[in-house]
């Protein structure tokens, strides 16, 4: 491999030399490969899914294959079985496995295979025949999700690390226990948890066709976030990786005033409150928010709960806004969501500095526009963090307050 960084061995056409040097040890060579995913977290590794058609290198005498191969710049630990380590002259190493074998998600092949799948829910008392398998999402090394049909329902297979997986376990319990609405824990075991289906539709589905939730359902919600939750580990928000969000897009945005709306959204976040430490969801987003369509918070629930710890509440409001603010560009079905994304924002106002929601929601849309989505969304979205942390509030911040004050003014 003589290649100068991950966008040229990962990204571009030498590619086809890290997949044969992986599979060549194996006796084979790519005929052919597809480019399926690609996963880059600014500052940190770049990940790479191949769809991949693998023959016989002349003479080895192996069958033909069609495979799934990972290749990842990501410092993996030695020693772990499947993994291909291919280093470049200039040092750059890529590893490369074939799916399921991700050496961080044990729990994969279990997730992804019907009989495997079925046994550990029949172990649970769970109907255990798998009669429809499919993959939702994969995250090389992070997560994946898949969805099977049973004679009980559909089940959700969420694939984490297992350190990740047992925090799963304990999240849904504190919330359970806290009267949180989340989806039923049908099984688990090392690096696996099994839900139920959710009850209602996620209010990304809701806001397409009627009115949603009102805020103070919302507001609510997080309220009501178990107290227990603010012991679990913390985690850094897009406001505390800001500048490693900026450097990404200001690469891939060279002529953008990307330096500026970031040095703007750091001076705000300087100057204002972000309120005390509080249980927060951690990636509060209208997929992750359901509703079963009554009034009241107690018609709202959650899922993807894995991020749930302790937080700023601003932080968790805005996630919501940032996302509330990017819907209408992804899809012009969402014409109604402007307008409620200005009323989240003045229900906000009330609970929370209103200049840290603005500030802290223009950090959200800055790490949006980081993950490399087409540049034009990306520009979109610099524009819109521009804009939200220029924009002021019509509110007099309150100081913060307690759920009772807040219900009661």
């Amino acid at each position: 491999m003589t290649t100068t960084g991950p966008a040229d061995l990962l990204l571009g056409p030498d590619a086809q030399g890290v997949l044969d040097a992986a599979l060549a040890g194996e006796g084979l060579r790519a005929a052919s490969w597809e480019r399926h995913a690609v996963h880059a977290r600014p500052g940190a590794e770049t990940s790479v899914g191949f769809a991949v058609r693998a023959v016989a290198v002349r003479g080895s005498g192996v069958a033909p294959r069609e495979l799934y191969l990972v290749a990842t710049t990501a410092d993996l630990p030695g020693g772990a079985p499947g993994i291909a380590r291919l280093t470049g002259a200039d040092g750059l190493t890529v590893s490369v496995w074939a799916h399921p074998a991700d050496p961080a998600l044990p729990a994969l092949g279990t997730a992804t295979t019907p009989a495997l799948l079925g046994d550990l829910l029949r172990a649970a008392g769970d109907a255990g025949t798998v009669t429809d398998l499919g993959v939702v999402a994969y995250r090389p090394l992070r997560r994946a999700v898949t969805v099977a049909a049973t004679p009980a329902g559909r089940r959700w297979a969420k694939v984490l690390r297992p350190a990740v997986a047992a925090g799963l376990v304990h999240r849904l319990d504190l919330l359970r226990s806290a009267g949180v609405r989340v989806p039923a824990t049908v099984a688990h075991a090392p690096g696996l948890v099994v839900l139920a289906d959710a009850a209602g539709r996620p209010l990304a589905d809701h806001l397409r066709t009627c009115a949603p939730p009102s805020p103070a359902a919302v507001l609510d919600l997080l309220d009501g976030l178990p107290v227990a939750a603010t012991a679990l580990p913390a985690r850094r928000t897009p406001a505390d990786r800001l500048d490693r969000y900026a450097d990404a897009l200001a690469r891939a945005l060279p002529d953008a005033p990307v330096r500026s709306v970031a040095a703007q959204v750091a001076r705000v976040l300087a100057g204002a409150d972000p309120g005390p430490v509080v249980a927060t969801h951690g990636d509060l987003h209208p997929a992750n928010l359901w509703w079963d369509g009554r009034p009241g918070a107690g018609a709202l629930g959650l899922i993807d709960v894995d991020t749930l710890g302790p937080g700023r509440r601003v932080d968790d409001l805005a996630c919501l806004v940032a996302h509330l603010t990017v819907l209408p560009t992804l899809d012009p079905g969402y014409h109604r969501v402007p307008g409620l994304r200005d009323a989240f924002l003045a229900a906000s106002d009330r609970v929370v500095d209103p200049d840290a929601l603005r500030a802290r929601a223009a950090a959200v849309l800055l790490s949006l526009a980081a993950s490399r989505p087409a540049e034009h969304l990306a520009r979109t979205w610099l524009d819109q963090a521009r804009e939200l942390v220029r924009r002021p509030s019509t509110a007099v911040p309150v100081p913060h307050r307690g759920t009772l004050e807040r219900r009661a003014s």
